[in-house]
């Protein structure tokens, strides 16, 4: 693609980034045959090539305007386009740049910028979002049934092992998991455990909903206050860094990318970076040890959710379904499986009728194998699935840890 950039709209390195993305990508269209927003729209300006033309134009000097920023606000964020390109375009950094060039130039409207400050509040507060969850709980019936599961917190009623190993991990809580669901780390930890890998854990954010909301500041100083903090834990030798909800874990396998400008941080977020693993790139290797547990090969289908974080964000491509058929448990396949249920972080809040159409569609296709139940690897995924699914929806870890047998 041939551009002719402005070079006193954004710093110079930026500037040289998003040029030399635009340049990659050769119009082939590939992207919009895996993009969700465009198969509802049909609108090649909902789709990642349009985007990319968008932004190439504000590049380019042309004027933003209210249309570009909400076609922009329409992606997902998913990166499916990104794993379908033949090019390696890097569309989903240079959404983050075009977006902070669209909010430069158009300001939203006071009730969008409330609604947005307001959600960055509660979550970036973990004692304010835990009290608010658990206040919510004696009158969660009276809510919506689309909203009573995702704020459910489930039973933690399970102990931290205390085994201690020579091999140790590192592993992020997060915020809203840590509140509505933390018995699936302790359940991770569990499994670890069995794999002679001692769980450390580590309470905090990951910084993905307020650099997904465009408040790049608040994120950055979340990624470089985890870097400071964890690095210790790196100096001592943990072998990973890993977290349960690959919605997290994507956006730590980005430090590297999102600091790449800081020379005080890059070279320690290369280091950080490199050391962050989804659960299942351990686990998939300790099969020995697991199937001395003896999990069962049930009879029990199971059809599994791969997050677009799991496949498009971390690049874990079927290693999930693998690992559980090595096991013994029967998965249905899924059609469409590369596509997003419309959870996506903050999306179903601020889009919920796209959000919705999305989650029917993917729905449909993991109960069209009439599995028992529905599995998947991040929480905001659980949530939005358990929020119309008739099956139950579990964490695959969670499915492996209640099978388990001394």
């Amino acid at each position: 693609m041939q551009t002719n950039i402005i070079k006193n709209l954004l710093n110079p390195a930026l500037t040289d980034e998003a040029d030399k993305i635009l340049r990659s990508c050769v119009h082939c269209g590939f992207c919009t045959a895996t993009c969700p927003t465009y198969q509802i729209f049909s609108d090649e300006l909902d789709g990642p090539r349009g985007r990319i033309y968008l932004i190439k134009q504000m590049l380019e000097g042309q004027p933003a305007t209210k249309k570009t920023l909400t076609h922009l606000d329409r992606c997902l964020s998913c990166r499916s386009c990104e794993t379908t390109c033949p090019s390696a375009v890097q569309y989903s950094r240079l959404l983050d740049i075009g977006k902070y060039l669209a909010e430069k130039q158009i300001k939203r409207s006071f009730l969008s910028n409330l609604a947005r400050k307001s959600l960055l509040s509660l979550l970036l507060s973990k004692k304010l979002f835990h009290l608010t969850i658990t206040a919510i709980q004696p009158f969660k019936s009276l809510l919506p049934k689309s909203i009573e599961p995702k704020v459910a917190i489930a039973s933690t009623k399970l102990n931290w092992p205390i085994e201690k190993h020579r091999r140790k991990v590192l592993l992020l809580t997060g915020c809203v998991q840590n509140t509505l669901a933390p018995v699936i780390d302790k359940q991770l930890a569990h499994l670890l455990n069995h794999c002679a890998i001692q769980t450390i854990p580590i309470q905090g954010c990951c910084g993905a909903l307020p650099q997904h909301l465009s408040a790049e500041d608040k994120a950055t100083l979340i990624f470089k206050k985890n870097i400071d903090q964890w690095t210790k834990y790196i100096d001592q030798g943990i072998e990973a860094i890993i977290m349960s909800s690959s919605g997290c874990g994507a956006t730590l396998k980005q430090y590297q990318s999102y600091l790449q400008y800081d020379k005080a941080y890059r070279n320690k977020a290369k280091v950080f970076t490199n050391l962050v693993v989804d659960p299942v790139e351990i686990l998939e290797k300790e099969t020995a040890f697991l199937s001395q547990k003896k999990i069962p090969h049930s009879d029990l289908t199971m059809a599994f959710h791969a997050p677009c974080t799991l496949q498009h964000g971390l690049g874990v491509h079927t290693k999930v379904e693998n690992l559980l058929t090595t096991l013994g448990y029967k998965l249905v396949p899924v059609k469409d499986a590369h596509l997003c249920c419309g959870s996506a972080g903050s999306y179903s809040i601020f889009h919920p009728k796209i959000a919705k159409h999305l989650l029917t569609n993917k729905i449909a296709e993991l109960q069209a194998g009439q599995a028992a139940i529905l599995a998947t690897s991040n929480i905001g995924c659980l949530t939005h699935l358990n929020s119309q699914a008739q099956q139950p929806v579990k964490h695959w870890l969670s499915v492996v840890y209640e099978n388990l047998k001394d």
